[in-house]
């Protein structure tokens, strides 16, 4: 199986029920991942959400990308898999904050030492990338986090910082997770070009893949880092 079937194969599930995912009533309506390096890949938007009582659209493929950089490279990892009205990047109560939680509680267990949290925006703003570090607040001192990041996204497409997607709002989950522990956490918005087009993702793809690896070898080991 190639990248992007792959892709489309681990999406599917977000996409049923006209995007709202398949409810389990005995079970929250997130997927954790377990995974071996200490970084957690969130994607909060995979299904369809609420937000002031109105119901937004999913971000395409956002479950499917961060699902399969899980597994490529061995992070830990929290999905959103069912719609019940509730927005983890919005909500401070009830299923949107209990999502929060649930990394807050990971960060402890596992050890993680980084939060990357996977979005989507559309094609009309002048930038295929934003990353949002809510003024360089949100990672905690760990500025070299983002140049890593920064480096390789530029490398295939025009990269913001802080620009339009800020990661500045209450109930935000880079936000949250970086006021409430020491730990760096980065907002990613992806271009829906770099999420729907196959050559697109397909770069997204091994960017983000070499990228999470030189972060956890620069920083957790003594290995040789990968080129992009």
């Amino acid at each position: 199986m190639n990248i992007l079937t792959e892709i489309e194969y681990l999406n599917e599930k977000y996409k049923v029920n006209n995007a709202n995912g398949i409810e389990n009533i005995s079970s929250p309506n997130y997927t954790f991942i377990n995974g071996h390096i200490p970084i957690l890949l969130s994607a909060p938007h995979a299904v369809k959400q609420g937000r002031n009582g109105m119901q937004k659209a999913e971000d395409t493929n956002t479950g499917g990308i961060t699902e399969y950089l899980c597994n490529a490279s061995n992070c830990y990892g929290i999905i959103r898999n069912h719609n019940k009205l509730d927005d983890p990047n919005n909500d401070n109560f009830g299923l949107g904050l209990a999502y929060k939680q649930k990394i807050l509680s990971a960060i402890r267990e596992y050890n993680i030492k980084l939060v990357l949290d996977i979005h989507g925006c559309n094609n009309s703003h002048d930038f295929d990338f934003c990353i949002g570090t809510n003024s360089r607040r949100n990672l905690n001192g760990q500025d070299n986090i983002l140049d890593i990041l920064n480096i390789g996204l530029s490398s295939i497409g025009k990269t913001a910082i802080d620009e339009y997607f800020k990661a500045s709002l209450d109930g935000n989950i880079s936000k949250y997770v970086s006021h409430n522990s020491p730990i760096p956490s980065i907002q990613l918005e992806i271009s829906s070009e770099f999420r729907r087009d196959n050559n697109r993702l397909e770069q997204l793809l091994l960017v983000l893949q070499t990228s999470i690896n030189n972060i956890n070898k620069r920083y957790l080991s003594n290995e040789k880092e990968l080129e992009i």
